[in-house]
């Protein structure tokens, strides 16, 4: 625990931060081990981390399968050097927007959202669209895009592990 706390430390986390980590640990997990990858991700989200599915299995089977609190802290420590999701995000569309317009086609936004990361549905992709009112044959700009993931809760799938 005190070599997590210390890099923890290190990496400018304050001792109230701390608190509300342990908080939100011992919130979910009462006998205080978390007992499944999906739990991670849970508590993580709940922290304001955005661990995909493959990360947290990773991170859960790494730990043997029963993360405490100090592997809990070993964990974020990890995940918080990954970088900004939204700056990820904003590369990543401006990565396939070669003409610099700011926008990307609905194909291609269709083939990203099916194709890399956490795969959507064919109806988890239409109700993106239909939130971000884009009609089909028509461009996704990258503002539009960036203000609907930043305004959107993540939801919780307890089925996928």
């Amino acid at each position: 625990l005190l070599a997590a706390y210390t890099s923890l430390a290190y990496a400018g986390v304050h001792d109230y931060v701390l608190s509300e980590y342990r908080q939100c640990f011992y919130l979910y997990c009462q006998e205080g081990v978390v007992e499944s990858a999906s739990q991670l991700r849970y508590i993580m989200r709940s922290l304001g981390y955005s661990p995909t599915v493959p990360e947290t299995v990773r991170y859960f089977k790494d730990h043997n399968k029963k993360v405490d609190f100090a592997s809990f802290l070993e964990i974020l420590h990890v995940d918080s050097g990954k970088g900004d999701p939204m700056i990820e995000i904003i590369r990543a569309l401006k990565g396939i927007d070669h003409k610099n317009q700011g926008w990307i086609t609905v194909p291609e936004f269709v083939s990203i959202l099916s194709s890399v990361g956490e795969k959507m549905s064919r109806e988890e992709i239409e109700h993106v669209l239909r939130q971000l009112d884009v009609k089909s044959g028509n461009k996704v700009p990258y503002a539009k895009l960036i203000q609907f993931i930043s305004s959107t809760p993540m939801p919780y799938h307890q089925n996928r592990e």
